[in-house]
C-alpha cells in the first residue's frame, strides 16, 4: 500500500479555521463574509485584544511577546484582566483537552483548566490548583477568599512585578497572584498549544469539533 493511501487529509476548512481562531490581536477585526454584514471574530482573538486594554490600557494591541516591556510600571483594571484569562484558559481546555476525566472526578471544568496548564503552560499541579481556586473564587462568587479543602479560610490579593515569577505566592492564610505572571503563563499556553496544534492529530480533530460550538461569534447591526 502506498504512502499516498496512508495519508490523512484535514477536513475541508480546518487549517482556515485554526488561523482564524489564532488570528493575533494586533490584526484588525476580521471583515465581514462577502453577502453578509455581521463580523464573525474568533472567541480567543476578542480576549487577547481586550485583555491588552484591560490590563495595560493599551489604545492598540502590541505583540503579546513584547507587551510587558512596554507597560510601564502601571496596571489598569487588576479584577477585569484576571478574569478575561481565567476565561481565557478555559475557553483553551475545552479545545487542548479532548479526553475524559478520571473516574470519579466530579470537577470536570476544574479538571479541564488544570489539566490544560500542566500540559501547555508549563506549570506544576499545585499552582495550576492555585490558580483554579483562585479562578473559581473571583469568575462564580466574586469574591478575595477561598475555602481549601480544611476548611479554613484564604485570603487573596493581586499583584504586579517587573517579573513573571512567582506566579503565585502563599503566605500563611494569604495566596498572592502575579498578573504579569498570569498574562505570561496565558501567553505561552496559547502559542505552545498552536505549536502543537499543527502536528498532533488528535488535537486537530479535537480542535474541528470544538471550534463548531466555540470557535466564534458575530458582530453586527441590529436590523428589523
Amino acid at each position: 500500500m502506498g504512502a499516498e493511501e496512508h495519508r490523512v487529509v484535514d477536513p475541508p476548512g480546518l487549517q482556515a479555521n485554526i488561523e482564524a481562531f489564532f488570528r493575533p490581536p494586533t490584526l484588525p477585526m476580521p471583515p465581514p463574509s462577502p453577502g453578509d454584514d455581521a463580523i464573525r471574530a474568533s472567541t480567543l482573538y476578542m480576549l487577547r485584544s481586550e485583555l491588552q486594554t484591560c490590563l495595560f490600557d493599551f489604545e492598540k494591541a502590541v505583540d503579546e511577546s513584547i507587551a510587558l516591556q512596554h507597560a510601564g510600571s502601571d496596571r489598569h483594571r487588576g479584577i477585569t484582566s484576571a478574569i478575561v484569562m481565567f476565561t481565557g484558559i478555559d475557553l483553551l481546555a475545552r479545545f487542548a483537552v479532548p479526553d475524559a476525566p478520571p473516574a470519579g472526578e466530579k470537577r470536570r471544568e476544574g479538571w479541564l483548566f488544570v489539566t490544560f496548564l500542566t500540559r501547555f503552560a508549563g506549570i506544576s499541579a499545585d499552582e495550576a490548583d492555585t490558580l483554579l481556586a483562585l479562578r473559581n473564587a473571583m469568575t462564580h462568587t466574586f469574591s478575595f477568599h477561598h475555602i481549601d479543602k480544611e476548611g479554613a479560610r484564604i485570603r487573596l490579593t493581586m499583584y504586579w512585578s517587573a517579573g513573571v515569577e512567582p506566579l503565585c505566592a502563599r503566605s500563611g492564610d494569604l495566596w498572592q497572584l502575579n498578573l504579569d505572571a498570569l498574562f505570561h503563563t496565558f501567553i505561552t499556553s496559547i502559542g505552545t498549544y498552536q505549536a502543537r496544534l499543527q502536528t498532533d492529530r488528535a488535537l486537530r480533530i479535537a480542535f474541528k469539533n470544538a471550534f463548531e460550538r466555540y470557535g466564534g461569534f458575530f458582530f453586527g447591526q441590529l436590523t428589523t
